[in-house]
């Protein structure tokens, strides 16, 4: 049979539905009226439409609702409830409890309320109006029935036999005889596992129910958003906090504003630029924060004890919380900051004083005046930032910000003068995908063709030729070496949207060719993001990392291991802007945090260094020929973190196997 679970059927016209996250309070209010519901007995038929019509007005369907009473149909042959928007959208058949006899059941669609659907469906005024209708419904209340109308199309001998019944071509007295009829040619030609549809109970996930039943779905009105749309709230908001605004072609200059981060820092005798890369570089670290507080709360059981930014008052506390609590070890931090003991050590480059604070310290701000109203900036910084809700899902809610919105708005701010382009998801997702389907493709055909076997020409291929392997572990092997051998390089990384587009990816097609197994889970790639699937109550689900559930901490662990392995080995870029290379980082670490896990009760895994990966330079004409030396300006010290440039004046032979060994060639 053609039965889908609730979770696949969700991405039925838009896979991006099923993680798609419902508004928290519509949907407690969903809940209660099915709660309401469940507790009433010997419920009439009329009582179950009377329930549906409170379900469907509640959810906005209210100038939509047709009742048997109001469609114009042959007569008995009309159903119980129809959603109607110039032409009939959905059919709803509605049966009381009690009568189990004609609904459906887990097993088996095939029941008289299915018979009546599909007549219903075939009875318009033609094929058009009959095309048009998006979802049939069966329901007692209780158990629900979504039914795919293109599934009924193609059944062209029953169709037919509803034409014949509806114009009176044949001898059937009464829609009785056409139910058997219908039933008949059913069972004779095993269409019942051509019928799509999915089954779900009020017992079950109220969410998945909820959403089946909303318009986005039931109408097909979802449509799928570009996870980096701009919120103009958010960018606005932060404008002011750095110091810039929009003047008349829409170029962002100078705020006139003294109340900003950008004229704080400039009162120190920092240049405009200079300001802006230091502003930019708290707001950064701000927001991994803001980021990170909210990835604890959800680790530990949506605990709001371990929030730890509204202990943020003056930008003193800032400075204590950047360099004495995250760029400490937890087991070295003095007793003062004891009240962040809540706030693992990250061993994030983020946290370290860059050259400009030096100049300046963020605590220098608390020696003037800024204010945002009545309210001291630093503490408006955190107030802002609590009016969102930093999310790692796809969401539609207009106070969500997804972690690849941030690139984005930092693009449009970093790149102001020198003309920087966000490029959208689907055209990274495409890219990406098209880039390294090819790439592998190539390098998997070089090893199966020397083994006598026939070339893959996509990956579909490539995967079934893994999966009919008789040596499988060996061939796997191999093509992980192959996947560990990817060099992926941005030359103007930016905000590295195309970097974690490709670390997605490579992830998602490693698990798809199976060489990465990780018990009851799935992936998938939805609108440029990554989701996390696990298989919980026989439905798929999105994964939640529970730091006391021993599975739960191996698919965490899993995950981050393999999204670091893929970072530090396939994933390079270069930026000459400084601030767009420390984005481009960020954005890793927040790939990464994603799947960050405690390795025991106070700390996590540690990130991990991205100092050789994301370079500053110029990638068209920062080059030097290593084989016949090298200038005396390369600083190999900061780099390698010690190494001194002489050894290599006289030894160009070892300079290409450290470079080699860095990965910055291959």
């Amino acid at each position: 049979m053609a039965y889908k679970t609730a979770f696949r059927y969700l991405g039925l016209y838009e896979k991006s539905y099923r993680s798609y996250t419902p508004n928290i309070n519509e949907l407690s209010s969903f809940k209660d009226i099915i709660n309401i519901y469940s507790n009433t007995t010997n419920q009439t038929e009329e009582d179950v439409v009377s329930h549906i019509d409170t379900l469907l007005k509640f959810l906005n369907y209210s100038d939509f609702i047709k009742h048997d009473a109001q469609t114009q149909h042959r007569q008995s042959s009309h159903a119980d409830i129809e959603i109607v928007q110039n032409t009939t959208q959905v059919i709803i058949e509605v049966k009381k409890p009690s009568n189990i006899n004609e609904m459906p059941s887990p097993e088996s669609i095939l029941s008289k309320a299915l018979y009546e659907c599909i007549w219903y469906y075939f009875n318009r005024k033609d094929s058009v109006e009959t095309y048009e209708i998006k979802h049939l419904v069966i329901t007692n209340g209780i158990d629900y029935y979504f039914i795919k109308p293109a599934s009924i199309a193609q059944l062209s001998q029953i169709e037919k036999l509803c034409y014949k019944y509806k114009n009176n071509k044949l001898s059937l007295p009464n829609t009785a005889k056409l139910y058997r009829s219908i039933e008949k040619i059913l069972k004779d030609n095993d269409y019942e596992n051509k019928i799509v549809w999915t089954h779900i109970s009020i017992q079950d996930n109220l969410e998945y129910l909820y959403k089946l039943l909303h318009r986005n779905f039931l109408l097909r009105e979802f449509v799928a958003s570009d996870n980096n749309l701009l919120n103009n709230s958010f960018y606005k908001g932060l404008l002011d906090i750095i110091g810039l605004e929009q003047n008349d072609k829409s170029l962002l200059v100078q705020a006139k504003s003294k109340n900003s981060l950008v004229y704080g820092i400039m009162q120190s005798d920092i240049e405009f630029d200079d300001a802006l890369r230091l502003a930019s570089t708290w707001i950064n670290r701000l927001l991994f924060l803001k980021l990170f507080e909210q990835q604890l709360i959800s680790f530990n059981n949506d605990d709001n004890s371990y929030s730890f930014l509204n202990r943020l008052k003056r930008f003193s506390d800032y400075h204590h919380l950047f360099f004495n609590v995250l760029g400490t070890e937890y087991n070295s931090r003095n007793t003062y900051v004891s009240s962040y003991s809540k706030v693992p050590f990250l061993n994030s480059s983020l946290f370290e004083q860059i050259d400009l604070e030096y100049k300046c310290s963020i605590s220098f701000l608390d020696s003037l005046d800024l204010n945002i109203g009545s309210i001291p900036l630093s503490e408006y910084i955190i107030l802002f930032l609590n009016k969102y809700n930093f999310v790692s899902n796809i969401s539609t809610e207009n106070t969500d910000i997804n972690p690849s919105v941030l690139g984005l708005i930092f693009e449009k701010i970093n790149g102001y003068s020198d003309g920087a382009v966000f490029t959208p998801a689907y055209i990274t997702e495409y890219m990406t995908k098209e880039t390294i389907d090819r790439l592998v493709i190539n390098r998997v055909n070089h090893y199966f063709v020397s083994k006598g076997k026939e070339p893959c020409n996509d990956i579909e291929e490539v995967k079934f030729l893994l999966d009919s392997c008789i040596h499988i572990k060996e061939d796997k092997a191999k093509i992980n070496e192959i996947f560990d051998t990817l060099r992926i390089c941005d030359p103007a990384v930016g905000s590295g949207h195309f970097l974690v587009s490709a670390l997605n990816y490579i992830l998602y097609l490693k698990f798809y060719l199976g060489l990465i197994s990780i018990p009851n889970i799935s992936l998938d790639i939805q609108n440029d993001c990554l989701i996390v699937y696990e298989f919980k109550d026989n439905d798929y689900k999105q994964f939640k990392y529970n730091r006391n559930n021993q599975d739960s901490l191996n698919t965490q662990k899993a995950l981050f291991t393999e999204k670091s392995k893929i970072i530090r080995k396939n994933l390079f870029g270069v930026d000459i802007n400084p601030t767009s290379v420390n984005i481009c980082k960020l954005r890793l670490w927040i790939e990464l945090l994603k799947n960050c896990y405690y390795i025991n009760q106070t700390d996590m895994e540690i990130l991990p260094n991205l100092d050789i990966n994301v370079l500053c330079g110029n990638s068209l004409i920062s080059s030097f020929k290593y084989k016949t030396g090298l200038p005396p300006s390369i600083d190999f010290v900061n780099i390698y973190g010690g190494v001194s440039t002489s050894i290599y004046m006289d030894n160009p032979e070892q300079l290409n196997k450290d470079l080699l060994d860095y990965r910055i060639f291959s």
